[in-house]
């Protein structure tokens, strides 16, 4: 057959490859002239046909042309490359040679992802696509939905564990904010993780959106870069992995991995991956965005405390148990503002914050005016109640610049919230009148 006239005849890059059954080497036999211009590769001529000596040896290449030309599968990737997206597609060629197998290999090169270049997907990613698209489009539960999404993604590629991991670049801290086990390895153990040792993962991701590792060969090209994570992998017998990238701006705000897949599914997991790139990143980024207002919205700036909006959310909340409420008021704020200034008021208030995280429960305390807190504790009984204020009594009189004008009260469910808080508030007013009775120099 003349295969040069065969690939003159196409109107974009290819080439006839052949692949050595042995050690899955390939070699370019002929390439037209729009494949030759990208190329760098010099023909030589040799037993009437030119030749382009070995393709630069790369693994995950090498497997995927290796389905075609010697198992005769077609096959197609459409994936992120070094200054964009490339589209590329092998049909089998039939080889007199037993020892080689045959193939064309045909690419398109676009400047960004073009969604209708992924329709050639597999049934499996095709369903998951929509499936993933359905259930994010309609959650009301984002953590749920994700862990959902990664559970599917399992399925397809055969892994036993999936994480959607973000990074808090301010913080320097990181955590999984969902994850999916394959039901025979729940009891597997997960890698020793930190924001130090993920920031490390950039390194071998550089501008890719997908690291996939298949083979011994992916793994030692990532041990110069990163030796602690591939000691890792090696640790607890990561034989493949998949990561993903999530980039907000630019910047890595998070990954996505799947750890030991099936490899023989590998172009499904190449699929799945650019997919849940396309899919996920600013679903992911949009939601983060929402979470932090709404922290925002509902967080004092100063101490770090629920405040009053947050407060009147939860009372909206509450049922008919037994609950108990802590009004509480800084004696001498006033004075210690005129006298030293505001940023030594603002101490006494991060001061007076942390005694109290000390003995309550954090999301139960709130910050709902100037000098004021409020502990609201549901579904505590009065003994539990009572202990605790005991033990708050005591940690503030240890500190000698912090003091607290306290009104508490405990209901069984009987009295309402109004009248708690009424009640707490009088008592919290009537130890304020003690105070200044018996500290006249610190009176307003």
């Amino acid at each position: 057959m003349d295969y040069q006239s065969f690939v003159d005849c196409i109107p974009r890059p290819s080439a006839i490859l052949s692949v050595d059954r042995a050690d899955r080497g390939i070699r370019i036999l002929c390439a037209n002239q729009l494949f030759k211009d990208v190329s760098p590769t010099d023909a030589v001529y040799r037993d009437g046909m030119y030749y382009y000596e070995h393709m630069p040896r790369n693994p995950k290449f090498e497997d995927f042309f290796y389905h075609t030309a010697v198992l005769g599968e077609a096959g197609h990737v459409y994936a992120e490359y070094t200054t964009g997206w490339i589209d590329q597609m092998a049909i089998p060629l039939r080889s007199e040679d037993p020892s080689v197998g045959l193939g064309l290999f045909t690419f398109e090169l676009t400047e960004s992802p073009e969604i209708r270049r992924f329709a050639t997907v597999s049934v499996d990613v095709t369903k998951f696509a929509i499936r993933t698209g359905l259930i994010l489009a309609t959650t009301e539960d984002f953590r749920e939905a994700m862990r959902s999404v990664l559970q599917g993604a399992l399925s397809i590629c055969g892994a036993y564990n999936a994480r959607l991991i973000l990074l808090d670049h301010r913080d320097r801290s990181y955590h999984i904010y969902c994850e999916a086990k394959a039901e025979l390895d729940l009891k597997k153990e997960n890698q020793e993780l930190s924001y130090e040792f993920i920031r490390g993962w950039e390194r071998c991701i550089g501008d890719k959106s997908v690291l996939l590792l298949t083979c011994p060969e992916d793994f030692d090209a990532i041990e110069e870069l990163a030796p602690e994570w591939l000691e890792n992998l090696r640790k607890y017998d990561v034989q493949s992995l998949v990561l993903l990238p999530l980039r907000r701006r630019g910047e890595i705000f998070g990954y996505i991995d799947f750890i030991n897949f099936d490899t023989r599914t590998a172009s499904e997991v190449a699929d799945v991956a650019e997919l849940l790139t396309v899919f996920l990143a600013s679903e992911i980024s949009n939601h983060e965005l929402m979470e932090r207002l709404e922290e925002i919205s509902t967080t004092d700036a100063l101490t770090g405390l629920r405040n009053r909006m947050a407060m009147l959310r939860r009372m909206d909340s509450l049922g008919s148990d037994c609950f108990g409420v802590v009004n509480l008021d800084l004696n001498g704020l006033k004075r210690i503002n005129d006298a030293e200034g505001h940023d030594a008021g603002d101490r006494l208030l991060i001061e007076a914050a942390e005694i109290l995280k000390k003995i309550f429960y954090d999301p139960d305390i709130y910050r709902t005016g100037g000098d004021e807190f409020i502990v609201l504790m549901p579904g505590i009984n009065r003994d539990s109640f009572d202990r605790k204020l005991e033990l708050f009594r005591a940690a503030a009189q240890k500190h000698r610049d912090v003091s607290f004008a306290i009104g508490a009260f405990w209901s069984d469910g009987s009295v309402g919230l109004t009248a708690a808080f009424q009640a707490a508030d009088d008592a919290m007013y009537e130890d304020k009148k003690e105070y200044y009775r018996c500290h006249p120099e610190f009176q307003r």
